[in-house]
This record gives C-alpha cells, structure tokens and sequence, in this order.
C-alpha cells in the first residue's frame, strides 16, 4: 500500500516537475509585458538624437553634445536620466573653472614672490653698498676704527626689509602649494564622480546611457586612455544591447511561426539583460501579450495538477499543443495516462478486499484511488459497492455475535463463509468462528459414528460416542436426542455408568470402581469406563499425590 502510494506520489511530482520547468512569469516582467510599446517615431528620433551626441563626442565638442541631453531627457522612457548626466557634465566644467581660478591665484602668488624676490635683492645691493662706503672711510683714518658689527643699529632697517620679503615670499609658495592641492583633488573628485556614475548606470542596465557618459569622460578628461573600468562596461554595455537586438529578432521569429514557449523564454532573458534598449522598448504589446497568455496557460495547467483533474489537464494539454508547436505534451500526457491506471489498479483491489470482507483494507486502496485521480468516473460506483459491502459486514458481525453468544453453533457454521468473510480482520471473533466450527465438525463425527454403531447394534458404543461429544458441547439439540435415544436401548450399561459417576462424585471410590467395572463388562470396549478406571486406581493407588492434589484444590477455596 505504501510502495503504491510512493508510486503515485513520484508519478505526481515527475508531472508537476515537468510543468514547472515551463517558467512563471515575474512580476517586473508581465509589467514589461503589459505596457504599450514606444511609439516607432519617437524611437527613431531618440536614435538620431543619440547619434548626433555621440559624433560631437567623436569630433571633440562636448558643449554641442551637452546641450543634446536636454532633448533626450524629453522622452519618457529616457527618465531624465540624461538631464543627469548633463548635470554630472555641468560639475565637472564648474571643477575646471575653480580649477582656472585657484591656477590664476597661482601665477598671481608667483608675480608676488618674484616682486619679494627683486626687492630683497635690491635692499641686498643697498646694504652692500652702505657697507663699502663705511669700509673706505675707515681706511682714509689713520687710528684704526674697529668694525661695524653686523647687529650695529645702522644695519638693522635692511636686515628687516629683507626678512620681510622672504617672509612673503615663502607665504606665497605655500599658497600656491596649497592651490595645486586643491586642484589636483577637485579634479580626482570629479573624475571618480563620472566613474561611480558611469557604474551605476551599467549596473541599471541603462546600456545607451552608459556609453554616453563614458564618450563624455573621454572628450571631457583628455589625457589618455578611458578607466579600466569604464573601458570594460562600455564595451559589454555595448555587447549587450547587441545581443538583446538579436534576442528581440529571434523573438519575433519565434512568434511567427507559433513557438511560443521557446520564444517566451527568448524574450525573458533578452528582459533580464535589458528592457531599455530601443528594440525592447518598441517591441508591440500584441506579441508581448502571447507571452503572458502562453504563462497563463502553464499556471492553469499548475493549478489543474495540484487539484488533479486530468481531463481539463488533457484538453489543455490539446489546446497549447496546437497554439504552441514547440511545447511538447508526450510526456505530460504519458504521466496522466500511468497516473489514472494506477487509480483504477487500486480500485480494483478495493473491490477485491470488499469481497474478501477486509473493509479496512478496502477503504485504504479506495482512498488511495480517490487521492491519485478525484475525478476518476468509477469512484462513486465504486463508493456504492463499498458500503454496501460495509452494511452486509456489519450486519454480518452482529449475526454472528448472537448466534456465538446463543451456543447456536450450527448456525454458524450453516453461514461459515460470510461469517469468514466479515471477520477476517477481527482477531477475536475469528477464534471464536474457529471453536464454533471445530464443536460442530466434533458433534459430526460423533454422530456419524453412533449412527454406524447403531446400524451394527452397539447401541451401548453409540450411546458413548454421543455422550462423549455432548460434554464438550451440551446444549446441542441434535447429540441430547440421540443421547437420550440410545440410553434406552442399553439400559443396564448406561445405567452402570451414571451409578459409578455419582458414587465418585460423593468421594466413594470403591462403589465408582465396582460400577465402572460392571459397566466394562457390558460394554469392554467403552473409553469411558476403561478412563475412569484406571484414573480411580492411580488415585488408590497413590494417596499421598492425591491428599496434595486435594489441598492445592482446596487453597483457591479457603483463600476465598
């Protein structure tokens, strides 16, 4: 049952698998799909537009290009994403503007230190000449004079000009230091800028917009060669508005000749690639719309495998097989077929076990066939039999409870087979059948006996072999009447036989013995006086076994 079970169940997974390899649709993606395409001149003007600023770039006119974004940005579809760019253009001008002005502060310092310079040289030249004039006049006296010192009060006027200007001088070269800072930094900001832009708009999938703002860089920072890596995602913005061109002309073959569930697959990927391509977007929404009525159609055949109605499954199966040449129905249609078998096999063995009166198993492989196919056409016929197979079980278990519990065993043996039927999974009962029936074919034999003894004359053998069989079963009509049939036709054995069991059971065992043995000697062969006799003569003859056997007969009695 559970190998059955797991068989249908890997039956339903391989289907649902089979189904579910037919992609669903995102969210994002039906979007796409349900929005109208791009009106095809405006397309064509993007494209020119495009064009036209990408040639300036080329030529080196970055101001003529610049002014183009503004019309870009016009188009819907664009978002403003080269108003963007524009401005990110506009910074990088207004970087090279500050950058001209902090280069004019710069040649302005330079003229101050050159003026600092000249006068300390000047101021240099005075004081050498002072200090000339100063050494001749002492040599015209005749007492020797001894020389100005350098910290002499008539120096020190020139000594501090001449700090001054080098003082100006040095706060000069650090200013223009500071300014070459400055611009080199500005200038690395706005490069970076325009290369963390370039990124985001490659990461977008914004592809147009991206080799946009990378011609840009390069016509804007002419000194050398692109970034590395806005070398690298121009080139491959490049490549995939290529591939998503080719994507969008396969797509539209595909359509035409009516494979749509490769050409929807197609389309899928040529979306996760880009959407806002000039081919993508002026894609018509009546094609686009196949997509989504090809998704449908696999969603609903989803919905018809988790609910397990095979027979809109295989008109649905019909219907995408002709509207879809290359979708494939073999072995969908392969799985349904195994999956209702599978249902009917289990039905069939629910009827089986029904009429083999297992209604527990029945109801197991009956269920198990409802779950793998609920909308088998056989299942409520099937359902019928089984409850009425349920009633007569019923039925059947209460009848036989009475005649069991009436000591009717005749009865039921009479009914043997429905009885076996109806309790085949109930234990007890079953033992119960089985004791009935063993009392019945005992009472048989008996009978069949006695009626041979009888034909022969042994009415004393007769009378025992019925005897016998009615201690095991004394409520059985049919063995007390000839029973009591035959005590008639041997009186003085019978009568021998009744005198020695009251005599034993008084406790008298030697008028027991002396009966049993009279009656022996009516009847030599009788089973019942030769089993008494020998039984009295073990107990006379080992008393002491028997006083044990009396006390342990006796304990259950006293402890009572």
């Amino acid at each position: 049952m559970s190998q059955g079970k797991s068989t249908a169940e890997s039956k339903h997974s391989a289907l649902d698998a089979l189904i579910s390899s037919q992609s669903s649709l995102s969210p994002d993606f039906e979007r796409y799909l349900s929005t109208p395409e791009a009106p095809k001149d405006q397309i064509l003007e993007y494209q020119n537009l495009y064009t036209q600023a990408l040639d300036y770039l080329d030529q080196r006119k970055p101001v003529e290009a610049w002014q183009i974004l503004f019309r870009l940005s016009q188009f819907e579809w664009d978002a403003d994403i080269s108003k963007q760019i524009a401005n990110r253009v506009r910074a990088v001008w207004d970087t090279n503007s500050t950058a001209k002005t902090l280069l004019a502060e710069n040649d302005k310092l330079q003229g101050n230190i050159r003026t600092s310079n000249w006068n300390a040289d000047l101021t240099a030249d005075s004081q050498q000449r002072i200090n000339e004039e100063r050494a001749k006049a002492r040599g015209d006296s005749k007492s020797p004079q001894p020389a100005p010192s350098s910290n002499s009060s008539s120096s020190v006027p020139g000594t501090l000009r001449m700090t001054e200007e080098y003082f100006k001088s040095l706060d000069s070269k650090a200013r223009i230091k500071l300014n070459e800072v400055k611009i080199d930094n500005i200038r690395t900001k706005a490069r970076s800028d325009l290369v963390d832009y370039i990124t985001t708009l490659f990461k977008a999938k914004r592809y147009a917009h991206a080799v946009l703002a990378a011609s840009f860089y390069h016509a804007l920072f002419q000194d050398g060669e692109l970034p590395p890596e806005v070398a690298n995602q121009a080139t491959a913005s490049l490549e995939a508005t290529r591939q998503i061109a080719k994507a969008v002309e396969a797509f539209r073959f595909k359509v035409d000749q009516k494979q749509l569930n490769t050409a929807s697959v197609i389309l899928e990927e040529a979306w996760h690639t880009g959407e806002y391509t000039p081919q993508m977007l002026g894609l018509p929404r009546e094609l686009k719309l196949k997509v989504i009525e090809h998704a449908n159609s696999v969603r609903r055949m989803r919905n018809l495998i988790e609910a397990r109605n095979f027979e809109e499954l295989e008109s649905l199966l019909d219907q995408m097989s002709a509207s879809s040449a290359d979708f494939d129905t073999t072995k969908p249609k392969a799985l349904i077929q195994s999956i209702k078998l599978d249902s009917r096999m289990k039905l069939g063995r629910a009827r089986l076990f029904a009429q083999q009166g297992n209604t527990t198993k029945a109801m197991e492989e009956f269920r198990s066939a409802a779950e793998t196919w609920p909308g088998n056409p056989d299942l409520e016929k099937a359902s019928t039999e089984y409850f009425q197979t349920e009633d007569k079980s019923t039925k059947a278990t209460a009848d036989f409870d009475a005649d069991f519990k009436r000591g009717d065993f005749r009865a039921i043996a009479e009914k043997q087979t429905l009885y076996a039927t109806a309790l085949q999974s109930d234990q007890p009962r079953l033992k119960q059948l089985e004791s009935s029936l063993l009392k019945v074919k005992s009472a048989e034999i008996a009978l069949e006996k006695s009626r041979l003894l009888e034909t022969s004359g042994d009415y004393a053998g007769a009378w025992e072999a019925t005897s016998l069989a009615l201690d095991d079963w004394p409520t059985d009509p049919q063995l007390s009447l000839l029973t009591a049939k035959y005590s008639t036709r041997a009186v003085s054995f019978v009568s021998a036989i009744s005198k020695a069991r009251d005599a034993e059971t008084r406790g008298d065992k030697g008028a027991a013995i002396s009966y049993f043995a009279l009656a022996r000697s009516e009847y030599p062969v009788s089973r019942i006086a030769i089993d008494s006799l020998t039984r009295l003569s073990k107990d006379i003859m080992s008393p002491e076994d028997n006083d044990k056997k009396a006390k342990a007969d006796a304990t259950p009695t006293a402890s009572k």
